[in-house]
């Protein structure tokens, strides 16, 4: 019997609640009304089989604490599935009447597919229908769900599992394509969704959540940065508390100051194996703030590139004959063979080790005057 209500056969159970214990449809329905991403089993042919919470009529209530919209209207019963037996068959022989799964419609909920730490589920979402309910949009986001698409959600993700993923990509590099083969594999052990499918949208997703991350840690939603005075107005990028920045921790009219407290020093380094190479690359894949942070814009610094000649160009340029400096061979042209970008170069705080705000360029074959000078002028900007 069942372990909660001890009337009907236990013939469910949770492999997600501890301690696991057998319980009813109605017992589990109601004990997970607000656990939509739990897995369940049930007992038929002696043997537990997986069942999706969908499949037994569970619906996710978003509005009213896990309950029903009183403006929502009750599913209709399905309509039983047509068969048109062969009437000179033997009763025996006629093909049986199975049951199909009842098609959702606007009065039964809205099947989305949520991905979660434990995997892909498809949840039937009962949204609120009151006269000044938010979008669907809005309401997945109030239950900590971020929607694939603004318009008519069919694919979600959770908080849990964006938070997740960023800190794995931060401590082992975990790769978006790789984690959705993770989650397709928690979903079936032989992994058959569609990857591809699923990865373009976990992507487009992930660039979004990253730049929201980025906005609320910089204060921009409280307009922090456009407060700050220039050169560093809307920037998003760290400064560094030790450093002289006038019209934050440093007054140039005022005198009779320790110059140590007022000198700025700057190094700058550039990283060869941040390397790009040259591969057809999405169109879509663009960046959603450029130059707010630490790397120069894109559009402007191509502009400064076409206006300059290519070093390798200077006729009185020899290579290098020291064997422990590659990084200034730019005759070297084979290091760059297929690269779209060489390497990178920024400029630091000396001192503490701060990235400077718009002091980051990508490389072109090598570690060029043109490259170099560009970021040092975003530096001193």
């Amino acid at each position: 019997p069942c372990s909660y209500c001890a009337e009907e056969p236990g013939l469910f159970r949770c492999l997600e609640c501890h301690p696991e214990r057998l319980s009813c449809k109605t017992c589990v329905l109601a004990s997970h009304a607000a656990l939509p991403f739990h897995r369940v089993e049930k007992w038929e042919n002696k043997h537990f089989t997986t069942l999706p919470l969908v499949d037994i009529e569970a619906v996710y209530h978003l509005g009213h604490d896990n309950t029903r919209c009183p403006h929502w209207k009750a599913p209709d019963p399905p309509a039983p599935p047509t068969c048109t037996p062969n009437p000179d068959a033997p009763p025996d022989d006629r093909p049986k009447k199975r049951p199909r799964r009842p098609q959702t419609s606007a009065a039964d909920g809205h099947i989305v597919r949520i991905a979660h730490t434990n995997g892909f589920h498809h949840v039937r979402i009962g949204y609120c229908r009151c006269p000044n309910a938010p979008d669907h949009a809005t309401q997945l986001l109030r239950a900590r769900i971020f929607p694939g698409t603004l318009s008519k959600p069919r694919t979600a993700y959770t908080i849990a599992l964006l938070s997740y993923f960023l800190t794995s990509t931060w401590e082992s590099n975990l790769t978006a394509y790789d984690y959705a083969k993770i989650l397709c594999r928690l979903t079936h052990s032989y992994c058959p969704e569609d990857i591809k499918s699923g990865y373009d949208n976990f992507r487009v997703v992930l660039r979004v959540w990253r730049d929201l991350q980025f906005r609320m840690r910089c204060g921009a939603f409280f307009g922090i940065p456009a407060r700050l005075p220039p050169p560093y107005t809307n920037t998003m990028a760290v400064l560094c508390p030790g450093c002289p920045h006038p019209g934050i921790n440093y007054d140039p009219a005022v005198k009779h100051r320790k110059i140590h407290c007022d000198t700025l020093t700057l190094a700058g380094d550039g990283n060869f194996r941040a390397v790009q190479k040259d591969k057809i690359s999405d169109p879509a894949d663009v960046h959603l703030r450029p130059g707010a942070a630490y790397f120069r814009e894109d559009k402007a610094y191509h502009e400064y590139l076409a206006t300059v000649g290519d070093e390798h160009e200077v006729p009185h340029l020899q290579p290098s004959t020291c064997t422990g400096l590659k990084a200034g061979d730019v005759l070297q042209e084979g290091r760059y063979k297929n690269t779209k970008v060489s390497g990178v170069f920024s400029v630091i705080c000396a001192r503490h080790g701060f990235f400077r705000p718009d002091a980051t360029v990508d490389l072109q074959k090598g570690e060029q005057y043109s490259h170099t000078d560009y970021a040092l002028a975003g530096a001193l900007a």
